[in-house]
């Protein structure tokens, strides 16, 4: 479930929201420590910049914000993922069943080829951003040739 602190109209100065109080990830894909934290990062740099101490009016959409931008992109990944199930409330993108075929590809190919789960594992664990299994090369090897290197045509 994810709450769009950032597009209040108004928030109550002196409160801040984070965590799974801003989003709650499923928790089968284990990110949402990962993405707390990075929460707390944002507001532990957000709180040792003088001016944001000094000036604390408007703080909170400033951080929201800021941390909206970094759930975007988890978000994503999850939502992706679990519109795999017809069990999975919201609306569904037009792409999204090119993409899970594309997804689902490039899974069978990360049993094989390093580079393409090298570059899944990279954006699953959050260090590269989504769109980097759309790199030429990824796709190039995702989209090739359903055998695996060294096995017999049957």
């Amino acid at each position: 479930m994810r709450r769009h602190y950032e597009r209040l109209g108004s928030f109550p100065d002196g409160l801040l929201v984070l965590g799974d109080a801003f989003c709650c990830f499923n928790p089968i894909y284990g990110q949402g420590m990962t993405v707390s934290a990075l929460q707390a990062v944002a507001l532990d740099e957000l709180m040792r910049n003088p001016a944001a101490r000094r000036n604390s009016f408007g703080l909170p959409r400033r951080f929201h914000d800021t941390i909206a931008k970094i759930v975007d992109a988890p978000w994503q990944l999850t939502t992706w993922e679990d519109f795999r199930y017809k069990e999975a409330l919201g609306k569904r993108p037009a792409a999204m069943a090119l993409l899970h075929w594309y997804t689902g590809r490039m899974f069978e190919k990360s049993s094989y080829d390093a580079s393409v789960a090298g570059t899944f594992y990279r954006v699953m664990h959050m260090i590269d951003a989504p769109w980097s299994i759309f790199h030429p090369s990824i796709i190039w090897k995702t989209i090739g040739s359903r055998r695996a290197p060294g096995s017999k045509q049957t």
